[in-house]
């Protein structure tokens, strides 16, 4: 588990913005992933599988919110820092201004990118995860790589 707990921890930020939120549902995937392990079939990846768990724990996160109605859903956090150590400022600015232009995206499309560069998932493995038709998939990150290079090709090139 360790070696994905940095994917699952920013997985569940993208939609929970509220920190203390975010540890405990941390804790109840690693919770249910420990009762769970018996069960878990070897044609999937693991760290689909612990995601697949995730997706599940959050959603139960949002209808318990709404249930209590005691505050209304935030906006997900941008996206965190996902590398360490000294860089070039050149380099950071570029990562700063990729971050703000994923962070102009839709919600969706933001995990979509995030299930594929961040966590490293197949197209195959993001429709087992969200049900959504691989084709579907594939067709929506060709347009979220357009809008990006549109937006960052106006910085960088025009």
């Amino acid at each position: 588990m360790r070696k994905h707990l940095n994917i699952l921890y920013h997985f569940i930020r993208l939609r929970v913005s509220v920190p203390e939120d975010v540890q405990d549902i941390v804790q109840d995937v690693m919770l249910s992933v420990w009762q769970s392990l018996a069960s878990f079939q070897e044609n999937a990846r693991f760290k689909t599988w612990v995601l697949g768990i995730a997706n599940h724990k959050i959603q139960d996160y949002f209808r318990k919110k709404y249930r209590r109605k005691e505050e209304n859903m935030e906006d997900p956090a941008a996206f965190q820092n996902a590398g360490e150590g000294e860089e070039s400022v050149e380099r950071a600015i570029i990562r700063t201004d990729m971050r703000q232009a994923v962070a102009a995206l839709k919600q969706a499309d933001q995990e979509l990118v995030f299930l594929i560069f961040h966590a490293e998932l197949n197209y195959a493995e993001i429709s087992q995860l969200t049900g959504m038709p691989t084709g579907t998939i594939k067709s929506r990150m060709a347009g979220i790589k357009a809008k990006l290079r549109q937006s960052l090709g106006e910085k960088y090139h025009g």
